[in-house]
């Protein structure tokens, strides 16, 4: 039987706001209030530097919790230090941080995704997938396991490769692709893009999170190749967590800024757009976060 707690509208239900390119998030901004950090700044001034929990209610296990915070990752200012929300206040249940339970949420959320929905998403040995897995049993999942791996195939661990811009589905197989924090990686995003367009069906969207600066018209390269295939630093090396490899990370090779959603819509994908959200009650605190969607006509 369903739950009294699952059937709670409010329980469920997260406020999305649509912005399509930098002036409207700036206009945005300066029109609503709630995430305009003062919650997150009383929090962090009555912790300085030190662990706390912040009372909420995690999506992903539809319970009320208390998320924990501290200061791993954060920004150091010289007088004082910025917890990072978006990759810490971690659910006791789940083990997720903001950022990953937030994917999830927004995802199911504004794609309205249903229990059959044929679903890829680029990550295969995480919390998420699983917690997706429960829920559409037959969604697909992947990690990159390396350059001169055949897409589609499996390892003996059973973790199965694919590289965005070479996927081994088929044309318009897929209602939806879920990339959380992974375009970054990926030295041609704009191929990954064409790429994801192609395997979508008709009215398929893909949504992802990514790093990026709010304040930015364009995506600045970190590093890249060059034409005789040489990995070039435009920029001090930035390496991110690799579930595969986490004792070396993988490379970033771009900040980007809101010109994604025009490589987005030069991919071919009829409407793009960036989802801005801010709650206090799902731990989704750090400023107003941003996922983007981009809808196949």
């Amino acid at each position: 039987m369903e739950s009294f707690l699952r059937r709670l509208p409010w329980r469920r239900s997260l406020r999305l706001h649509s912005i399509d390119g930098l002036e409207s998030y700036r206009r945005f901004v300066s029109r609503h209030s709630e995430g305009d950090w003062s919650l997150e700044l009383r929090l962090a001034n009555e912790n300085p530097d030190r662990e706390f929990t912040v009372a909420g209610h995690c999506w992903v296990d539809d319970a009320d919790v208390e998320f924990r915070m501290d200061y791993l990752y954060a920004e150091d200012l010289g007088d004082r230090r910025v917890p990072n929300w978006r990759e810490r206040m971690c659910c006791p249940v789940c083990g997720m941080n903001n950022r990953q339970r937030a994917g999830l949420h927004v995802a199911t959320e504004a794609l309205r995704l249903r229990p059959g929905s044929r679903i890829y998403m680029t990550e295969q040995v995480s919390a998420g997938f699983a917690a997706m897995a429960r829920r559409h049993p037959a969604i697909v999942g992947s990690e990159f396991v390396g350059p001169r791996t055949a897409p589609g195939s499996v390892t003996p661990a059973g973790v199965r490769h694919e590289d965005l811009t070479e996927l081994s589905f088929p044309d318009a197989s897929l209602d939806a692709i879920l990339t959380f924090d992974v375009l970054e990686h990926v030295p041609d995003y704009r191929a990954a893009l064409r790429e994801c367009h192609r395997v979508l069906a008709k009215r398929g969207s893909i949504l992802f999170s990514i790093p990026f600066m709010e304040n930015a018209p364009a995506t600045r390269t970190r590093a890249r190749f060059d034409a005789q295939g040489r990995l070039v630093h435009d920029l001090p090396p930035a390496y991110h967590g690799d579930p595969l490899k986490p004792a070396e990370g993988v490379l970033c090779f771009h900040d980007f800024g809101w010109d994604i959603l025009d490589a987005a819509r030069s991919a071919g994908f009829a409407r793009a757009e960036a989802l801005a959200y801010h709650s206090e009650r799902f731990g989704y605190l750090g400023g107003w976060q941003l996922v983007f969607v981009a809808r196949k006509g």
